[in-house]
């Protein structure tokens, strides 16, 4: 409450603030009027908060006038005239105003236009409470004649004693309406909201009448939003929703039309219309049938609102027309999962189980009702979600939810662990990702949770919370049946957890190896915060169904180490460090250890939420960060070994440099196998061969330029040494333990063939460097590339698969040399190459 008071009161503050005027450009008018009369065609009048106009404007001179609001612009007027009459051809717009209190004897108490040739646009605009005596009618307009477009309109409260409370159309008027909502207007009969006579045209789409009504009981064309009172007038409502306009004796009467007019509604959603209306892929109920949508008016945003139904059964306005909107003028986002009838579990990632026929996106308000049931394998991110029915979401998969929760019903997240008969072993760090779920007697039994029995004959359960500062057997402190009651998992706290699977599945035991969490979304905007902790390591948790950056959570904590922490690795048996420098991804459900060095809280900002990350404790591999710098600007290389790779392409584990634009510093590698000449920032290649391998290091840089080149996120065993080999200089530099070197270029370099990178347990120099992990390749039609090459005197042959010489050359190289070729059919070739100390024979294709 103190929240909304403080902003009611600075709005208040601020209107009472702004000044009141009427502008063109910078000259102030003393009123709207002056303004007009001053105006030339094609000028913009500036209306800055509430201006009270006592006489009638007209415009019969043909200007073309823009009408501007700003700072909650209001018109009032002085109960006696109309505001504007257009008597002349002019082109009219009036964009973000509001009409409010306009009373009049004329029809039209807001604007009259009845000339040929007239253009008016209505945009962003309220009419509020404005009110004709006159038999014609038009409570706030009365348009005859001329074309008029209105946009994203409010009409509320306006009123006519005659006929059409709002709008009035006459003669050969064009009116198209789009986005606009109509509430509680009311006529005395022939349209509560708008009324149509002679041949006037109005087309609407995705626009909302609620509550208008008539206060004469009318004859059997009704009409108590609209009626087509002529047979040349006609109306086409499309995607419009239409609910609880009635007449005097408390009928439905939507939409009436005499006979002939040819109106009709489409995609649109109504209780009545009279015979004359067509009804074109149209709901008409005669009933009470949103009463369950709990359909609002807004005052806040001037429009008619509505929340998602309690059931899949219930009726709705999302959703119903031929677009993914909802009917009406505003559109809920809301997202209604359709599938999944009870007794049944069916897919979140099928389209066709929604009601808008296309998955959620990060901008819908989802809706899970009661008699659904979903399952979620796959990774979303949603704004609202309302749970009366059951969701299930999978291990390792993400639900994001940006904006509010309604769970009611049933939530869960399963966490696959692994077991051990072993009560030693197979013990995992987790934390619950749902608000709200207890470990009791229930969860032990469902999930399968280890026992065993203490020195006082009770049960320890395999559940265990962590004692800060204790050591020993005292740190942690388990579920115990003879001591403990239930516990609350708190949001954030991380707990010690161990299953025994029994392979019993009824009973409503969980799956197997399934550690399930029930409870609510962690939605607070302001992130989750942990309870009060104490010096020293605490055991925390990922409190959210996604996954969250480790480096992200540090550095939002100044009270804890923000270097690093630690996980338990369950196949390993032993905690790993994860420094912040890795930005290792903890997942859902995932528990960790940090060190709390000023005692308070912890936070975890609801923003520091991602759909990917690292696999629920997946095991850190073995990698180097290559660093280069020329003083303002570092690029990287980054290099992954593991055991499932391998010295070529491997498909999702090499990144190549963006192209998309050009580099004028760059640094980059080239594949050690079958090297095509990509530039790539990261390549992952076998652990077991890292100190056979050489892997040419390309640049991009300017001459003249001093790079600095380092190491950054080194994981590698602590006797391996990582050397930068440079082969126009014939040197090795040490880059472990923080090294650096820096090397000035003579001459610019836009390729591989002077840097070689190294990992070996000795110290290297030239005379190591053998042929091995020489490239050779077809760079373009006409050139043979050689990438890896020792200084000094080297030749080439070039042998076709009979054995004929079709290449002979001799050449100085220092890493990297071109040949070019004479023309060659495609085919295998044998190439020959040797230099002062050593030979080397490779088979290459040319296509």
């Amino acid at each position: 409450m103190k929240q909304k008071f403080t902003l009611i009161a600075f709005v208040l503050f601020q209107t009472f603030l702004v000044a009141q005027t009427v502008k063109i450009g910078e000259t102030t008018y003393a009123s709207l009027s002056a303004a007009v009369t001053a105006a030339a065609t094609g000028n913009t009048i500036t209306i800055t908060g509430t201006i009270t106009q006592t006489a009638q404007i007209t415009i019969s001179d043909g200007k073309n006038l823009t009408f501007t609001g700003q700072s909650s612009a209001l018109i009032e007027g002085d109960n006696t005239n109309r505001l504007f009459s257009i008597t002349g051809a002019s082109t009219l717009t009036f964009t973000d105003i509001t009409f409010n209190s306009i009373s009049s004897s004329s029809q039209g108490s807001v604007l009259l236009t009845n000339n040929n040739g007239t253009d008016i646009t209505f945009t962003n605009c309220i009419f509020s409470s404005n009110t004709t005596t006159n038999a014609n009618g038009g409570g706030a307009l009365y348009i005859s004649a001329s074309d008029v477009t209105i946009t994203n309109c409010t009409f509320s409260s306006n009123t006519s004693t005659s006929l059409g409370g709002a709008i009035g159309l006459k003669s050969s008027a064009g009116v198209t309406i789009t986005g606009t909502t109509f509430y509680q207007n009311s006529a005395s009969n022939k349209g509560g909201a708008i009324s149509l006579i002679e041949t006037a045209q109005l087309d609407l789409t995705n626009c909302t009448f609620f509550e208008n009504s008539l206060t004469v009981k009318n004859d059997a064309f009704e009409g108590a939003a609209i009626r087509a009172n002529s047979s040349g007038a006609t109306f086409t409502a499309t995607n419009c929703l239409f609910y609880d306009n009635k007449d005097n004796d408390g009928d439905f009467a939507d939409l009436g039309s005499v006979a002939g007019t040819g109106s009709s509604i489409v995609n649109s959603l109504a209780q009545y219309i009279n015979t004359n209306v067509t009804n074109t892929n149209s709901t008409v109920t005669g009933s009470d049938f949103l009463s369950t949508s709990s359909l609002i008016w807004s005052s806040s945003l001037n429009k008619i609102t509505y929340g998602a139904p309690s059931a899949t059964t219930d009726d709705t306005p999302i959703d119903f027309g031929s677009d993914t909107q909802d009917v009406g003028a505003w559109d809920s986002k809301i997202n209604i999962f359709k599938g999944g009838a009870t007794g049944a579990v069916e897919a979140w990632t099928t389209a066709t189980n929604w009601s808008n026929g296309t998955l959620p996106t990060a901008t819908d308000n989802v809706a899970i009702l009661t008699g659904g049931a979903c399952t979620l394998d796959g990774e979303s991110t949603i704004n609202d979600i309302k749970v009366t029915g059951r969701l299930d979401i999978k291990s390792n998969r993400v639900l994001i939810v940006n904006g509010a929760s309604d769970v009611t019903g049933i939530v869960r997240y399963a966490r696959v662990l692994t077991d051990d008969a072993d009560l030693t072993k197979a013990w995992h760090l987790v934390s619950s990702p749902l608000s709200g779920e207890v470990f009791d007697a229930t969860y032990l039994t469902v999930n399968d949770i280890a026992s065993g029995t203490d020195t006082g004959g009770n049960i320890n359960m395999g559940i265990a919370s962590y004692n800060a500062g204790q050591t020993g057997a005292a740190a942690w402190s388990y579920y115990n049946t003879g001591t403990n009651s239930n516990i609350t998992a708190n949001s954030g706290q991380g707990y010690s957890i161990k299953i025994t699977p029994d392979g019993v599945t009824t009973g409503g035991e969980f799956v197997d190896n399934n550690l399930t969490f029930e409870g609510d979304f962690n939605t607070s905007n302001t992130g989750v915060t942990t309870a009060s902790l104490s010096l020293g390591f605490n055991l925390l948790g990922n409190p959210y169904t996604s996954f969250v950056n480790s480096a992200t959570f540090l550095g939002d904590n100044a009270n804890i180490d923000q270097t690093q922490i630690w996980v338990w690795n369950a196949t390993s048996g032993a905690y790993e460090v994860k420094v912040v420098g890795a930005s290792f991804v903890l997942a859902p459900a995932q528990g960790f250890f940090a060190n709390v060095t000023t005692a308070g809280t912890l936070n975890f900002a609801e923003a520091n939420q991602a759909t990917t990350g690292n696999a629920f404790q997946k095991s850190s591999r073995t990698e180097l960060k290559l660093v280069m710098s020329d003083g303002e600007s570092n690029r990287f290389a980054k290099l992954y070994y593991m055991d499932e790779t391998t010295k070529g392409f491997d498909s999702g584990w090499e990144g190549e440099v963006f192209g998309g634009i050009p580099n004028s510093l760059d640094v980059f590698t080239h594949l050690v196998e079958d090297n095509q000449g990509k530039k790539y920032q990261v390549q992952s290649l076998p652990l077991s061969e890292m100190e056979t391998i050489i892997i040419p290091v390309g640049v991009i840089s300017e001459a003249g330029k001093e790079l600095t080149f380092s190491m950054t996120g080194v994981n590698v065993p602590s006797d391996v040494k990582i050397y930068l080999e440079d082969r126009l200089t014939n040197t090795f530099s040490d880059l472990s333990d923080s090294k650096t070197v820096k090397i000035t270029l003579t001459e610019a370099l836009n390729d591989v063939g002077r840097f070689y990178l190294h990992t070996s347990k000795s110290a290297l120099n030239v005379d190591d460097v053998t042929l091995d992990n020489i490239s050779v390749f077809k760079s373009n039609a006409t050139t043979l590339k050689l990438v890896g090459l020792p200084n000094g005197a080297s030749s080439i042959k070039l042998f076709n698969i009979l054995g004929k010489q079709v290449l002979n050359t001799s050449f100085i190289a220092n890493g990297v040399k071109e040949i070019n070729l004479p023309k060659l059919a495609a085919g295998v070739y044998i190439v020959q190459l040797e230099t002062e100390t050593s030979k080397l024979n490779k088979k290459i294709i040319l296509e």
